[in-house]
Formats: C-alpha cells, structure tokens, sequence
C-alpha cells in the first residue's frame, strides 16, 4: 500500500511511532509536511503535494503532531477522492477543532474515548477509538536494578507539583526519580528501575505513558480513568487510585509487598507488549474500510473554516477564503451552522461548569 501522511513531525510523539510500525510493515510511505519539505513556505494543498512527490497514494493519513510552531494544517482534501484517515490524538484538549477537523476525513479515530460520542452528536460518523500503545524496540524492560520506589517521566504541570509536594512531604522513606524532558531509551531506563511508576491524567486521558511504563515491567498505578478496564484488568494487570490520599495508601502497600507487585507488573507488561504496540494499532487501522458517504458540501468548507481559525493554526487568510466559499454556496446554511457553532461552544462551557463533561 502506498500511503502519504500529511503532519508536521516532532521525535518520539505518536507519528514517530506510526511511522515506524508503517516501516516495519513494509508499506511504502511518502512523508510530506514542515519537517521534510525545508522550504520556508512548505505547501498545505493536497492537490501541490501531490504534484510534488509525483505519486497518487491509496490512502492519506494525518496524525495530530504538535511542535513549537503553529500546527500544520492540510487542505483541499474536501476536492480529492483518496481516502482519508484521521488519527486525533489530544481529544481531551482539542475537541473543539478536532470535531470540525474530522468531518473533513473519511474516517476518524479519537484516542480518547469519553469524547466519541460528542462527535457523534455533532455529526461525525465514521469514527472509532484507537488508543495510544508503545513500541517494544524501545518501551521494554531492561532487566535493571529497581532502586527508585516511584517513578515518573513527563510534564510537571502544576497538578502534578502539588501532586508529588504531597507524596514527598508524606513518604519521607521512599525514593522518588520524578524527571521531565526524557525520551526514548532514557525514559525506558527510568521506568525499568523503577518499582512503582504512578500517572496523574491532564485530563481524565489516557496517555502515552499508560502503555510505555507497563511496556517497561513497572507496577502501573493510574489515575482512575473510566475507560481503563477496556485495555487492563484492573488489580491483575496495573491498579488506579481515586485521590492522593488512596494513592499514598496503594504506594505503601505494593512497596510493602514485592510478590504482589511484582506479579501485577509482570501481567501488565504481558498485555502491553502483546496487544497495545504501534504496529497493531496501524494494523487495525489499515484493515478497515472506509465507506464513501455524502457530505454537506456547505459544511465541509465551513468545518475547515472553523478549524484553521482556531487558535493552534491561526490561518486567518485560508480560514476567511473557505468562510467567503461557503456563504456563496449556500449563506443560509453558513449563517445556521454558525449559530449552531456557538452554541455547541456555550453547551459545553455549561456542561463543564456543572462538571456533566467527560474531564
């Protein structure tokens, strides 16, 4: 299959590993955006891409990639007949754009659950949940001495500060190894020497790191996430805690019981590295047929319009030429859906005021 993925590129983020199993499967790629066009204006029309690399693909892929810059949006897709795959990855920070986003592709997939059902109301059919995974090249266990009791390896938001301010003031005897900006192998030896690793969400999310620590033979102790039993047992294969409070008491308990521990890790590394790695995920999303349905065209333009607007792309010109299209196309659908837009917009500032949001 050949398959052209359209997304800026940033080391160790999920396209990383996309890109990896894709290589491993044999399929060939072509990789078009800011990180390997070098020109300063690198092209975003589907149709120049194209033209650029000289091959018609089977399938278009895009993987949400965040750098420092603003993201890399692509566009024209609503002109091709190519199919296309959406794999939006930071749902639990960027619905707002990822439900407009997604009405552009033939398929979508969410890697957090709790908010496919949002999209769904908003019109977005062919969409499904493919988690986050590791990659056992990398995310394995390397045999080392686990010397720190708990570990960690990520952004220190200020959730997290207060978080492990209040683990270290209360757990003077355990050994703690909290880093930040580790990846790769580094990361894996952190995990692969510590006992315990514990993942604080951003936002009820299920990360990355859910799938990398567990890969690495550490004990997982996860922040309750409703959807965390679909992937792990509970209390066999990684355990959750509820507050800090439930969190001190299942550190004391697991570090006061190595065989216990030892055993949950061992499951929990078992069940990562046979079912959620990169290239199963890829797998899965290849397998799958993507139907061809007829779209509003007034909204395709609309939804693009609204995407490129947002603050993460802040593409004002492009955004103002899709807006001007679609109001000479049909201006009572455009001032509707915009209506309609900014009301989803106040639904959910309600919704997450008396907390009957997802996060």
């Amino acid at each position: 299959m050949k398959l052209l993925v359209v997304s800026d590129y940033v080391k160790w983020s999920t396209l990383d590993y996309v890109i990896g199993a894709l290589t491993k499967r044999g399929d060939k790629i072509f990789c078009f955006g800011p990180y390997w066009y070098k020109d300063k204006d690198c092209p975003s029309d589907i149709s120049s891409i194209i033209s650029i690399l000289g091959v018609k693909p089977d399938m278009i892929l895009s993987v949400e990639t965040h750098t420092e810059n603003t993201m890399y949006p692509v566009t024209g897709l609503e002109s091709t007949d190519i199919p296309k795959v959406f794999w939006a990855i930071d749902n639990h920070l960027n619905f707002r754009w990822h439900k407009e986003y997604a009405y552009v592709f033939d398929k979508t997939y969410f890697a957090q659950k709790m908010l496919i059902d949002y999209a769904k109301s908003y019109g977005i059919r062919d969409i499904e949940w493919l988690p986050l995974a590791c990659e056992p090249d990398i995310h394995s266990d390397l045999n080392m001495k686990r010397d720190i009791d708990v570990g960690f390896v990520g952004k220190l938001n200020k959730k997290r500060r207060i978080l492990f301010k209040t683990l270290k003031n209360s757990l003077k005897n355990v050994k703690f190894g909290i880093y930040n900006g580790l990846y790769g192998r580094d990361m894996a030896r952190i995990y692969s020497t510590s006992k315990i690793v514990i993942n604080p969400s951003i936002r009820k999310d299920i990360n990355m790191r859910t799938f990398e620590a567990t890969g690495c033979g550490a004990l997982l102790l996860n922040e309750d996430v409703k959807w965390l039993k679909e992937l792990f047992r509970i209390g066999k294969e990684i355990d959750t805690y509820t507050d800090v409070e439930h969190l001190m008491d299942k550190i004391r308990f697991y570090l006061r019981r190595d065989g216990i521990r030892e055993r949950i890790a061992e499951q929990g590394k078992r069940r990562s590295l046979s079912e959620h790695t990169y290239e199963k995920r890829v797998s899965h999303l290849l397998a799958q047929k993507f139907l061809k349905t007829e779209k509003q065209k007034t909204r395709l333009v609309l939804s693009y319009s609204f995407t490129l607007r947002h603050r993460q792309f802040k593409q004002y010109a492009i955004s103002n030429r899709y807006l001007i299209k679609a109001l000479r196309r049909n201006p009572l659908f455009t001032i509707y859906y915009y209506l309609r837009y900014f009301y989803w917009y106040m639904l959910e500032k309600i919704r997450k005021i008396l907390r009957k949001w997802p996060y």
